[in-house]
Protein backbone atom coordinates (compact mmCIF):
# COMPACT_ATOMS: atom_id res chain seq x y z
CA UNK A 1 0.00 0.00 0.00
CA UNK A 2 1.03 3.70 -1.13
CA UNK A 3 1.52 6.31 1.39
CA UNK A 4 -1.35 8.26 -0.53
CA UNK A 5 -3.81 5.59 -0.13
CA UNK A 6 -3.06 5.56 3.35
CA UNK A 7 -3.91 9.03 3.76
CA UNK A 8 -7.15 8.37 2.84
CA UNK A 9 -8.25 6.74 5.48
CA UNK A 10 -9.42 7.77 8.76
CA UNK A 11 -6.92 8.54 11.90
CA UNK A 12 -8.66 5.87 13.62
CA UNK A 13 -8.76 2.68 11.06
CA UNK A 14 -5.01 3.72 10.34
CA UNK A 15 -4.41 3.65 13.82
CA UNK A 16 -6.19 0.46 14.60
CA UNK A 17 -4.91 -1.10 11.02
CA UNK A 18 -0.92 0.04 13.22
CA UNK A 19 -2.13 -1.96 16.35
CA UNK A 20 -2.40 -5.02 14.35
CA UNK A 21 1.13 -4.84 13.12
CA UNK A 22 2.78 -4.42 16.99
CA UNK A 23 3.29 -0.66 16.01
CA UNK A 24 4.11 0.70 19.54
CA UNK A 25 3.29 4.53 20.67
CA UNK A 26 0.07 5.24 18.57
CA UNK A 27 -1.58 7.18 21.08
CA UNK A 28 0.89 9.79 21.02
CA UNK A 29 1.15 9.62 16.89
CA UNK A 30 -0.48 12.36 15.35
CA UNK A 31 -2.28 11.02 11.43
CA UNK A 32 0.79 11.77 9.35
CA UNK A 33 3.22 9.38 11.66
CA UNK A 34 1.26 6.44 11.51
CA UNK A 35 0.78 7.17 8.07
CA UNK A 36 4.59 7.00 8.39
CA UNK A 37 4.74 3.97 10.59
CA UNK A 38 2.75 2.14 8.35
CA UNK A 39 4.74 3.06 5.04
CA UNK A 40 8.01 1.98 7.00
CA UNK A 41 6.58 -1.23 8.39
CA UNK A 42 5.47 -2.22 5.04
CA UNK A 43 8.35 -1.47 3.71
CA UNK A 44 10.25 -3.62 5.81
CA UNK A 45 8.10 -6.14 5.34
CA UNK A 46 8.47 -5.86 1.34
CA UNK A 47 12.34 -5.89 2.16
CA UNK A 48 12.16 -9.38 3.93
CA UNK A 49 9.93 -10.82 1.74
CA UNK A 50 12.09 -10.45 -1.32
CA UNK A 51 14.86 -12.02 0.63
CA UNK A 52 12.70 -14.66 1.66
CA UNK A 53 10.57 -15.52 -1.89
CA UNK A 54 7.63 -14.53 -0.47
CA UNK A 55 4.89 -13.42 -2.27
CA UNK A 56 3.08 -11.76 0.37
CA UNK A 57 1.45 -8.34 -0.84
CA UNK A 58 2.33 -5.20 1.28
CA UNK A 59 -1.42 -3.81 1.90
CA UNK A 60 -3.12 -7.01 1.61
CA UNK A 61 -4.29 -6.86 4.81
CA UNK A 62 -5.18 -2.92 5.06
CA UNK A 63 -7.37 -4.12 1.83
CA UNK A 64 -9.12 -6.72 4.02
CA UNK A 65 -9.85 -4.60 7.03
CA UNK A 66 -11.19 -1.80 4.81
CA UNK A 67 -13.90 -4.80 3.55
CA UNK A 68 -14.45 -5.79 7.09
CA UNK A 69 -15.09 -2.17 7.73
CA UNK A 70 -17.92 -2.01 5.48
CA UNK A 71 -16.12 -0.03 2.71
CA UNK A 72 -17.51 -0.45 -0.69
CA UNK A 73 -15.94 -2.07 -3.35
CA UNK A 74 -15.71 0.74 -5.35
CA UNK A 75 -13.51 2.50 -2.68
CA UNK A 76 -11.30 -0.43 -2.00
CA UNK A 77 -10.63 -0.66 -5.78
CA UNK A 78 -9.61 2.98 -5.67
CA UNK A 79 -7.08 1.92 -3.00
CA UNK A 80 -5.33 -0.36 -5.26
Amino acid sequence: MNRENYELLSASLLKDMAKKRGIRGLSAMRKSQVVDALVEYDRQKEATAEKSGSGDVPGRELLYEAKRMGFSDSYIAELT
